[in-house]
């Protein structure tokens, strides 16, 4: 009878352990990360090469492993979007989409980002690239836009979302109006500054290594671009 009892003891310590390596791994899955960039016609100049979609796919190849990931193209509207997923096709399909046209409507762009994470989450980041101000064909649409964009900062504030803003050429120059670097001061997040379009590989590596915290030997050989 003994040893009956014994069996079940070990029985049900290899169930819950088993519980609890499968539970663990379910909350380590449970990091999202949604890209959101900036396609409108002042990148056609600055990024001449196609640099960010590259850069932005060297980021997402190799965070995939833990995180989930979604990215939103936006200029005047919303364009094109990935839902967060680990499907790393789907994402690069979208980035491939991308084409620089239209005004910059961070608004509407920053509030669809923030609906598209799941309530499970316990790690919940946006990272903006843009290389200008919020603006539209007239100053009514332009200042509808940025209401919507300080509205969703609160909004990602009590939703524990932080905002980090890869900010590209002119945008580093800090202005005296409202600008999108308040969505990472407001929200605990990261302003990555890139005055140089061939700059920005320094930049994705940065936020492999120091923020994400991806160890360089995983990463292999850098400037890889990501077709």
């Amino acid at each position: 009878m003994k040893n009956i009892f014994l069996k079940i003891f070990f029985i049900m310590v290899i169930i819950i352990s088993s519980f609890n390596i499968t539970l663990a791994k379910d909350i380590e899955s449970l990091k999202e990360v949604v890209f959101v960039i900036d396609a409108s016609n002042s990148m056609k100049s600055f990024d001449k090469k196609n640099l960010v979609t590259d850069e932005i796919k060297k980021i997402t190849n190799f965070l995939t492993s833990d995180y989930k990931v979604g990215v939103v193209i936006y200029n005047t509207s919303i364009v094109n979007f990935a839902h967060i997923s680990n499907d790393l096709s789907y994402v690069n399909s979208i980035l491939d989409s991308i084409q620089y046209t239209g005004y910059t409507n961070a608004g509407e762009v920053l509030d669809f980002a923030i609906s598209m994470f799941s309530e499970s989450a316990y790690f919940k980041n946006i990272i903006m690239v843009s290389d200008g101000e919020i603006v539209l064909q007239n100053e009514n649409l332009t200042n509808e836009s940025n209401n919507k964009f300080k509205n969703a900062i609160k909004v990602a504030t009590q939703k524990d979302i932080s905002i980090d803003i890869i900010a590209l050429g002119e945008l580093t120059k800090d202005g005296e109006k409202f600008n999108i670097f308040k969505a990472s001061e407001l929200t605990g997040g990261q302003v990555f500054k890139c005055s140089n379009i061939l700059k920005l590989n320094e930049i994705s590596n940065e936020i492999l290594f120091n923020k994400f915290k991806i160890k360089k030997s995983q990463v292999g050989v850098f400037g890889v671009a990501f077709r």
